[in-house]
C-alpha cells in the first residue's frame, strides 16, 4: 500500500469534496448559490476526510455547489484536527497550503492530480 512508504508515514487524512445533485431551488438566490458549473446542475457540496486505512473521520456540513473547495476547507472546521507534523493529501483544487501550515501541518498534492 502506498501509505506505508516513508514519504506518507505522517499522513493523517486524505481530503476531497464531493457533490450531490439536488432539485432546483425555487428562490433565485438559492438557485445561484447551488448551481455547479462543474456538474452543470444544482448541487450541495461536502468535504470528506478519510484516514489512510479508509475510515471516514470528518464530513462537513453542506455548502452550495458553487462554493470553492478552498472556502469549505478553511471554514468547515476540519483543519482543527491537524496537529504539528501531520500530512494531509488532497486533490489539485485544494490550494490550502497556508491554512494547513497555520496548524503546523503539511499539504501534499500528488503529481497524478496535476
Amino acid at each position: 500500500m502506498v501509505f506505508r512508504t516513508c514519504e506518507f508515514k505522517k499522513c493523517v487524512s486524505i481530503t476531497n469534496c464531493f457533490e450531490i445533485f439536488i432539485e432546483k431551488p425555487i428562490l433565485p438566490l438559492a438557485r445561484a448559490e447551488t448551481y455547479s458549473s462543474y456538474k452543470h446542475h444544482n448541487t450541495m457540496k461536502y468535504l470528506i476526510s478519510v484516514t489512510p486505512q479508509g475510515t471516514v473521520f470528518y464530513i462537513s456540513d453542506g455548502y452550495g455547489g458553487r462554493t470553492s473547495d478552498r472556502f469549505i476547507t478553511e471554514h468547515c472546521g476540519c483543519l482543527n484536527n491537524i496537529t504539528h507534523g501531520d500530512l494531509v493529501l488532497a486533490d489539485r483544487g485544494f490550494n490550502i497550503h497556508e491554512a494547513v501550515a497555520s496548524q503546523l501541518g503539511e499539504l501534499y498534492i500528488p503529481a497524478f492530480t496535476k
